[in-house]
């Protein structure tokens, strides 16, 4: 038998509002906004430098970061600009260990 709790229907709005949220900034709004080179954003993204260099090309070689990809980009804006306003438990959630 499982402990696991219903959703309330507020959250399950939240949960389908997740779901279908575009992510807020492109990599290209990251990079104008922080010096952040290409090697840190695939670490970032987990992929190799040549695929972020696809996201930035134009022309035949261009291609569009994935879903996962763009709210990754979104998760470490929210590091670089707001980390000090988030609440603890976030902090430890998005960066562990990161008082030391």
């Amino acid at each position: 038998m499982s402990n696991a709790q219903p959703l309330s229907p507020i959250q399950r709005r939240r949960l389908v509002a997740f779901i279908y949220a575009s992510p807020p900034i492109t990599l290209a709004q990251l990079l104008a906004k922080w010096q952040i080179s290409q090697q840190l954003v695939a670490e970032l993204c987990h992929c190799n430098v040549r695929t972020v260099r696809r996201w930035l090309s134009q022309g035949r070689y261009h291609e569009f970061p994935t879903s996962n990809h763009k709210w990754d980009l979104a998760l470490a804006d929210v590091i670089l600009s707001s980390f000090d306003e988030l609440p603890v438990a976030l902090k430890d959630l998005l960066c562990p260990g990161w008082e030391q």
